[in-house]
């Protein structure tokens, strides 16, 4: 490694920053099946987090926590968005949060990954409650428990599905089907239960859809996601502009593997 290069990952990396937590261990592998398998990640019981057939754009939208559909981690190397990964790693239990600090070292010990942010003001929208009343605080659950199903899913055919989960998790889900990054403005604490039918959709399926056991069912016919919303769920989303970051990837290696 060149002595430019060294200084520019030491820069971009934040050398000399306090430490972030990292895995005890971690062990990546190349997947090379050519599977159809959607990417997966999840945090399981005692630590462990296990990300499947994902790509190295795939591990830094979690790691910095940025909206996947909005093409807000640029640059990167040609098998950025090919070359695919199977990693099961083991930290202390904690929040996503924790996860995602742990996996941006990942990144940068085992991929040499050297990346800036930048942020600018753009449109978005803000998740706001319109009236009151339509979903509940959370039941309580063990979420460390996978069968508790806590967290936020479902699509644009499934309606949106949450349990034991934050508005800010709301308005991350909600960010990968509006045509802006959706952000929280409803000044609402606490974690909540909520479901809505689905809402019409311009996606068609793929041949990759028709190999997997989804039940959505895409209607491009459908009532709006946003009358969903409304009528449903008494939320909003209002247009606003604020502040979104990006990533440029500036290096990358491919991991050895382990």
């Amino acid at each position: 490694m060149t002595a430019r290069l060294c200084l520019l990952l030491a820069i971009l990396t934040g050398v000399g920053a306090p430490d972030r937590p990292a895995f005890e261990v971690a062990s990546i592998k190349a997947n090379t099946s050519g599977s159809p398998r959607v990417p997966a990640m999840r945090v399981l019981p005692g630590g462990r987090f296990v990300a499947l057939n994902v790509t190295a754009r795939i591990l830094v939208e979690f790691a910095y926590h940025v909206v996947s559909s909005k093409d807000l981690v640029r640059g990167g190397p040609s098998w950025f968005d090919t070359a695919r990964f199977d990693i099961e790693a083991k930290g202390p239990e904690g929040a996503d949060d924790v996860y995602r600090l742990m996996t941006q070292r990942l990144l940068e010990e085992r991929f040499k990954l050297a990346a800036r942010r930048v942020t600018n003001n753009v449109p978005i929208y803000r998740l706001v409650v319109a009236k009151s009343g339509r979903f509940q605080a959370a039941q309580p659950r063990d979420c460390l428990d996978p069968a508790a199903g806590c967290g936020v899913w479902g699509g644009s055919g499934l309606g949106l599905n949450a349990r034991m989960a934050t508005m800010g998790q709301v308005a991350d889900f909600l960010s990968f089907f509006a045509e802006r990054v959706v952000r929280d403005g409803s000044g609402l604490q606490g974690r909540f239960d909520m479901k809505s039918t689905g809402w019409a959709s311009s996606r068609t399926r793929t041949a990759a859809d028709a190999l997997t056991t989804s039940t959505e069912q895409i209607d491009p016919n459908g009532v709006s996601m946003f009358t969903v919303l409304d009528e449903q769920l008494g939320l909003k989303l209002e247009p606003a502009t604020g502040p979104v970051e990006s990533i440029v990837v500036e290096h990358a290696e491919l991991p050895d593997e382990n």
